[in-house]
């Protein structure tokens, strides 16, 4: 297991910063603990003190915790960007983790496994869905040494916008040797990474996809990809 530092960075705004509280219980119940947590949030206006008073509270619970918010609604480029550059150090790895999500109880411990290999950048896995049922009948993960993961091969836009109300905007597909679903939201990264890429913050959705493309594009970094569901996307 590496033993670099890791981070567990929550991302929230306006209309869900009341769901931190549910998410850390999802980090608590970690099977190796994120040695840092990261709170980063936008949007706030009123309720900024409110908000950062939770975060406060709740971030006294781990051994480091780092709090950053804006009362102006901002993309979320700019909470990732500002979470991964709170980073110590090249090595240490951030994972993100958006408010609403149910996070895997060993995914710190899985995340910190893969990164003992020196070959791995960035981290994207599988995900579930909540209509499946969650963690007691999950796959569990393994506890060996030896996690199976691949590398990413190619970050393409989709050719079409999806119509979905709102979320009529370009995607991007993560494609693998298997062609299985990817969260490319909820990515672990090096703190190296954010030296070389940040996340274009103009963007109001895809800003996500559109970073794991620059790191598959580039000769010096490398992508991987692990079929585990390590989420539960709401």
């Amino acid at each position: 297991m590496s033993k670099a530092k890791s981070t567990f960075c929550v991302t929230f705004c306006d209309k869900d910063w009341h769901l931190i509280e549910r998410c850390i219980e999802f980090i608590l119940l970690q099977s190796v603990k994120p040695d840092r947590v990261m709170f980063v949030g936008s949007g706030l206006l009123e309720k900024t003190h409110t908000a950062y008073d939770l975060c406060l509270k709740l971030g006294k619970r781990f051994k480091e915790y780092g709090i950053l918010t804006s009362p102006t609604r901002k993309l979320p480029g700019w909470a990732r960007n500002n979470g991964a550059f709170f980073n110590q150090g090249p090595e240490e790895i951030v994972s993100f983790c958006d408010v609403d999500d149910d996070i895997h109880p060993k995914k710190c411990e899985f995340v910190k496994k893969v990164f003992v290999n020196p070959d791995v950048d960035a981290l994207v896995h599988n995900y579930s869905r909540p209509e499946i049922p969650t963690f007691p009948s999950w796959e569990k993960v393994d506890d060996s040494d030896v996690i199976k993961i691949e590398p990413v091969i190619s970050v393409e836009p989709e050719p079409e916008p999806i119509p979905d109300g709102w979320f009529n905007v370009p995607r991007t597909n993560v494609m693998t040797k298997n062609k299985q679903p990817v969260a490319h939201g909820p990515i672990s990264i090096r703190g190296s990474l954010a030296q070389h890429f940040r996340y274009k913050e103009n963007m109001s959705l895809g800003e996500d996809g559109t970073f794991c493309r620059e790191i598959v594009n580039h000769p010096d970094f490398s992508l991987y990809y692990t079929p585990k569901k390590l989420i539960i996307y709401n």
